[in-house]
Order: C-alpha cells, then structure tokens, then sequence
C-alpha cells in the first residue's frame, strides 16, 4: 500500500471520502457537445484541507502536504504499487448531460494499518447527474457519497455519508475539469452502537468541520475529449450577375469586381505620361 495512504487512519478516510464525494455534475446543460456516448472520468490531482488545515492531503500520486510551504511536494518515499486511480464511467449527451450509475463511482478498496486496521469502501448509493459545458468552459458537480469504514479490532462499522458541491472550469483543448468547493460542512463520523470509536475518528479530525472551515480542489482528466459543436450555418448566396455603380454612369458586375482588369495612365508631374503611354494592372 502507498505510504501517502497509510500515514494517518483519520485523516486519510477523511481524504478520501472528500476526495471520492467530488465526482459528479448538476444539471444545467447550455451548449451542443461530443462526441456524444461513453464517458469517463479520473482522479489527476488536487487537494483537500479540512478543518482550517488540521488535514491536509495531496491527491496526486507521488505528493505529500508539506506544512512550511502550505504546498504538494515531491513524497520521496512513495512507491507506485499499481493501484488503479480512481474514477467514474457514465455518459453524456448532445447537450453536454452527464449521467452516471451509482454503481459506476469506483474506488479500488482501500486497507488501512495505521494506528488502526481499518477496511474502506467507497461508493455511491446514488446516480450521479449533471452537465459540463465546453463552450462556456464550466462543470458543474453534486453528488453523495457513502463510506464505509470497518474497523477490525472492534468488529465495527463506521459511515461517512458526504452530499457534495463544486463548480469550475473545463478546458476542451485538454479535457482537463478543475473545480473547487470551499463552502461545504465536513460532517461527523457515525459507528452505530459504538459511541466513543465516533468520539476517537471525530476527534482527531476535528470533525464535524463547520461550512467556511474546508476547501477541496480537484483535477479530472474526462475521456474521451468532449468538445463544443458549432453547427454550420445556411450557405450564403451571392448574385455574381448584380451590378454595383463605381462612380458616374459606370457599373460593374460582382464577378468582375472580384478580378478586375483596369487601364490606368501614367501621370507624370506636368501631367503628362512620361515613362509609358498607360499600364495595364490586374486584380
């Protein structure tokens, strides 16, 4: 298991339920997008601070939170292990709708050893639903997240149930979306029939975290590239055959304006043509 997953039993299933609680989209669908089907999203980066900083994590592979500089730097203890980044595979439609099966909100399940063994799964009892508009450059997300948390030495289940919202951009050239939530309300950990194992999560988290206490960032790599679709226009129609007047009496024809072939003498400074009679000049 990699050790950035491992440091801190409370703060990582913090982490990850917060980081897991960020993939999903709310409807407001603007603009025409494809290429219109399956669609996939996964975890790149970002952070996630809880609790005005108490928890601090980084969620790109191979960085550590690094308290001097409030910043992600190289872990250079971090090993890749193979495990599967996290993601979620849906659809979108010509309208750039999200839609996403519960079922399809993956995360590889995690055991955790530090202090405490603890089994985690993610998932979302919930279909997810929402929208990304490449020409307005937004995405949009909701979504609610149960985490399970089953801690061996007590035979215990513990729950994090987490209703998220973010907002953000999506670059179409990299189908890159990067959204951020700073407003929302970290709740408590439940253990039912087990009080003081909610005293123990809560307390070294500094859980439940008020509303204006949390910030989370994160980056999403969406597969296939989902673009904005500008549909073609009627075709405009010209009348090369219309006349349009140049000056005096004289007229001329669009198809003849479009090449012109003129006759032009050369004046020279008493007014007369000095180097040539006249000069013919095309275009």
């Amino acid at each position: 298991m990699k050790r950035a997953r491992t440091r801190r039993a409370t703060a990582l299933i913090v982490g990850l339920a917060m980081l897991a609680g960020l993939l999903g989209f709310a409807p407001t669908a603007n603009a025409d997008v494809g290429p219109a089907g399956p669609v996939t999203f996964t975890v790149e980066g970002g952070t996630i601070n809880i609790a005005d900083g108490a928890v601090a994590i980084c969620l790109e592979d191979g960085q550590m939170w690094d308290k001097n500089s409030e910043s992600c730097v190289d872990d250079p203890e971090w090993e890749d292990d193979g495990t599967p980044p996290s993601s979620l595979s849906g659809t979108i439609d010509s309208d750039g709708n999200v839609t996403v099966p519960g079922e399809n909100v993956v995360f590889p399940p995690l055991t955790l050893t530090e202090p405490l063994e603890i089994k985690v799964t993610i998932g979302s009892s919930q279909d997810v639903a929402g929208v990304i508009d490449p020409l307005a450059g937004t995405a949009s997300m909701d979504l609610t997240l149960d985490i399970g948390l089953f801690l061996v030495l007590f035979a215990t289940q513990c729950q994090l149930t987490l209703p998220m919202s973010l907002s953000g951009t999506y670059d179409q050239t990299t189908g890159i979306a990067d959204v951020t939530d700073a407003d929302f309300a970290m709740p408590g950990a439940s253990c039912p029939g087990n009080e003081d194992l909610e005293s123990l999560i809560n307390g070294q988290v500094g859980l439940p975290s008020p509303s204006g206490s949390n910030a989370v960032n994160l980056v999403l790599q969406v597969d296939p590239l989902i673009e904005a679709i500008i549909p073609e226009g009627p075709p405009v129609v010209i009348d090369t055959s219309a006349t349009i007047g140049v000056g005096g009496a004289a007229t001329r024809t669009i198809t003849e304006l479009a090449n012109p072939v003129q006759t032009c003498a050369l004046v020279g400074p008493n007014g007369g043509a000095t180097l040539a009679e006249s000069v013919t000049v095309n275009g």
